[in-house]
């Protein structure tokens, strides 16, 4: 009896000393992930102790300090999933070149366009006959009764011109979730700037930016780049068609009766008459690279290191005086040297910009980034975090 008493002791003093193996386990990684000041692994780890051993004090408090860091790095790479480039869609406008012709929201857009700006109505066959004269660029012999492709266009045209707006906007607001990241950082860093995790957001941050910023010069500086080519081209056409009626009204000894001024506003007006849409589509771009030249000077104020930038506000900034210039401003010498220093401005920062961006890899960056944002936003921790009860 005193043999069996006594082996019982020893077997329960053997299972003492032994402890619990799965909680020595977790133990130990704990004081490894401790050491390495890797908080992912602290929170996993004291997350494996806890749940063996609800009570210990080391572990609940590595748990919480490491906690306190990772919930600004969750909240700075929460804001950067949040980032949506959306790209330009035609789908969203009223109608669309898939659009029928004889589609009753389009007509009605058609006469409720000749009446704001063509002329008093009489019937729709008659307001398509002169709308296509007078925006679509058809002779009056050739212009026809009903809404054609070419008249549809330039509608699609001035619509789209207007939408752009719209989604510089929405890619303006979210420059905040860029904001919003960066400050996130800051708390972390300040809690422990030397954890690898504090480092690698930083990288991702700086890296999720200069990506929006290509998403950008993609999705409206190169896409507002051949409107500005119209507009120069337009100018090119009433400066030159200015100097050929004035000098022609020289020789017919006119210039008693019209000035340089009227000679500009006949010049213009010939091209007008043919396409009468273009010049809200210059005025809309104009506002639209505005736009975007604030859109660049938000980031640039929040991230000033991404080289694309500069060029990128340059390029806005001169298609803005492009899109200005259309009409005349000044004298006539004035006018044309304005827009020759426009025009010189705008082929060298849209040749600098062109070489930064690879748009066939942007797709592929940002499924790279949010990879590694998704590593951040790991499930484990997230659910171990949110289902704690003492932090």
């Amino acid at each position: 009896m005193k043999n069996k008493n006594l082996m019982t002791i020893v077997t329960i003093l053997f299972l003492v000393s032994c402890g619990n193996p799965e909680l020595e386990n977790a133990k130990n990684n704990l004081e490894f992930a401790i050491a390495d000041k890797d908080h992912y692994l602290i929170i996993k780890h004291a997350n494996e102790v806890l749940e063996i051993d609800p009570e210990d004090i080391d572990a609940k408090a590595a748990f919480r300090d490491s906690a306190r860091v990772y919930s600004h790095i969750r909240e700075a790479a929460e804001n950067l999933k949040k980032l949506d480039e959306v790209e330009f869609d035609e789908e969203s406008l009223m109608f669309s070149m898939d659009t029928p012709n004889d589609d009753p929201m389009l007509i009605e857009y058609a006469i409720d366009y000749f009446n704001k700006n063509i002329g008093e109505y009489e019937s729709n066959d008659a307001s398509f006959k002169q709308l296509n004269q007078y925006v679509a660029g058809y002779s009056e012999d050739e212009s026809k009764a009903e809404i054609t492709d070419l008249l549809k266009a330039k509608f699609v045209i001035l619509e789209a011109s207007k939408l752009y707006g719209d989604y510089i906007d929405l890619f303006s607001s979210q420059i905040d979730y860029l904001a919003e990241a960066k400050k996130s950082l800051k708390k972390a860093e300040k809690l422990d700037p030397r954890f690898r995790g504090v480092i690698d957001l930083e990288e991702i941050i700086e890296s999720r930016a200069e990506l929006y910023t290509n998403y950008v010069h993609a999705y409206f500086a190169l896409e507002f780049m051949d409107y500005a080519s119209d507009a120069a081209g337009f100018f090119d056409k009433v400066y030159s068609g200015t100097n050929t009626k004035w000098d022609s009204w020289i020789a017919l000894d006119m210039t008693s009766y019209f000035g340089i001024a009227d000679a500009y506003k006949s010049a213009r007006n010939e091209i007008l008459l043919k396409d009468w849409s273009l010049s809200a589509v210059f005025d809309n771009y104009q506002n639209n690279s505005q736009k975007l030249v604030s859109l660049y000077k938000d980031l640039e104020d929040e991230f000033e290191d991404i080289d694309s930038l500069e060029p990128g506000i340059d390029l806005a900034e001169s298609m803005v005086d492009i899109f200005k210039l259309t009409e005349a401003k000044g004298n006539l010498s004035q006018w044309n040297a304005a827009m020759t220093e426009a025009v010189d401005r705008y082929v060298e920062s849209s040749n600098e910009l062109v070489n930064e961006i690879e748009i066939d890899k942007l797709q592929d960056d940002k499924d790279d980034i949010n990879e590694s944002i998704d590593e951040i936003l790991d499930e484990e921790i997230i659910n171990a975090i949110d289902s704690s009860d003492f932090i």
